[in-house]
């Protein structure tokens, strides 16, 4: 399996191709043309500023001393790069989110220095605790947006709908087939959506149900313990052969997905300001790495990385996920898993009364099939009209037809 920074490697060799092939344009002598003395390799130094060095290490598209250059898009180092300062300033925008990291003051306050034989870009030392707080915000991004738990089981269910339409499609094929790949758009989901194919008729109600919002139900998340991990491939067996009352339906293994997620700072279990080196105000050519004992204890977590697992019911008959809930929590209690406390379900024939908060009269419980009618716009107008203080109005007229 390739990672997604050697498949951009691939296109980017692809594009290259394509441009000399179809319209005679050597991106490489044109890119001398603007730096004749450029020392190194302009389209090696392109592709290692994506995907990294070679497994030895070395860099081919620009000398040693030039090594500081291959930190600024994808710094394998210690992840502080402009990609993550744009992913940040777009998320958190469009997500609604304060962005506490200011990209512009570490730029600011970034030196290129040389330390142990290597140019580095280092930072003031009193920038220490907003980077730690940078990381910090990583990982409250990835836990609220690109790991959240309906996010990923809609990848999962994307995923599902691939494999049933590869046949039909052959979706896989464009995986090493770069012209192919190209021609792999967001139209693909449409596509299957809107077939008429038997043969798609999996694939499409797959996508239909992430139409409607009928995604497969998240019976709960649990951190991943060591002694749980090494028993994996039992997960889906284990939960499955919980007990079951009378007359309920015995589960089997395809009534469970599980997803496995990693929250970290982004060097898996490492701290990436180990690799950090900053300088002072006082010797601002010299760069040095901040010990341990002297960062904030608010600002250093024990583990740099852990592991939550998050189970799914694939079915969407209530009381099949009834089950499946009980399963899940009877699996968790057996395997020693803390979890909170669950209030049992009730049954159709007797629903749970839910709260209105009345500005009028206050904190009320009411029925629920009474919430829905209070909810209609109908009612709302008349609600409305009584906060305005009115005593002699007229009702709605589809009120007033059933009165």
């Amino acid at each position: 399996m390739k990672k997604h920074e050697q498949r951009s490697v691939m296109m980017f060799d692809h594009i290259v191709k394509y441009l000399h092939d179809t319209y005679r344009f050597d991106l490489k002598s044109e890119l001398n043309k603007l730096d004749p003395n450029t020392d190194g390799d302009d389209l090696e130094f392109i592709k290692e500023m994506i995907n990294g060095p070679e497994e030895n290490g070395h860099y081919k598209g620009r000398p040693s001393n030039k090594s500081f250059l291959y930190e600024i898009v994808a710094n394998k180092r210690n992840g502080l790069d402009v990609d993550k300062f744009d992913y940040f300033a777009r998320d958190f925008h469009h997500l609604g989110i304060k962005n506490s990291f200011d990209h512009n003051r570490y730029i600011t306050f970034a030196r290129v220095l040389e330390v142990d034989g290597q140019w580095q870009i280092c930072t003031r030392d009193k920038e220490v605790p907003n980077i730690y707080e940078m990381f910090h915000m990583r990982s409250s991004l990835h836990r609220k947006a690109y790991q959240h738990k309906t996010n990923k089981v809609t990848e999962l269910m994307i995923r599902d709908a691939l494999l049933k339409a590869d046949k039909t499609y052959k979706i896989s094929e464009a995986i090493g087939d770069m012209e192919k790949y190209t021609e792999l758009t967001d139209g693909i989901f449409e596509k299957i959506l809107y077939s008429t194919e038997e043969e798609l008729k999996d694939a499409r109600e797959i996508l239909q149900n992430i139409h409607s919002r009928k995604l497969h139900r998240c019976l709960g998340e649990t951190k991943l313990t060591d002694e749980l991990a090494t028993k994996k491939k039992k997960w889906k067996s284990e939960l499955a052969a919980m007990p079951t009352y009378k007359d309920e339906e015995r589960l089997s293994e395809s009534h469970f997905e599980i997803i496995v997620t990693t929250f970290d700072f982004g060097k898996k279990e490492k701290n990436p300001m180990d690799n950090l080196n900053v300088y002072n105000k006082f010797d601002n050519k010299k760069g040095f790495k901040v010990p341990r004992e002297q960062v904030s204890q608010f600002l250093l977590p024990h583990k740099f990385s852990e592991k939550w697992i998050s189970v799914y019911c694939t079915s969407l008959d209530e009381n099949t996920q009834r089950v499946a809930q009980r399963n899940f929590y009877e699996w968790c209690q057996r395997n020693n898993l803390n979890l909170s406390p669950r209030p049992p379900q009730l049954q159709k024939d007797d629903p749970q009364p839910k709260v209105f908060n009345d500005p009028i009269h206050g904190h009320m419980e009411f029925h629920p099939i009474l919430v829905k009618i209070i909810d209609t716009p109908q009612f709302q107008r008349l609600r409305y009209i009584k906060q305005l203080g009115g005593s002699l109005f007229r009702l709605p007229r589809s009120i007033s037809q059933q009165i």
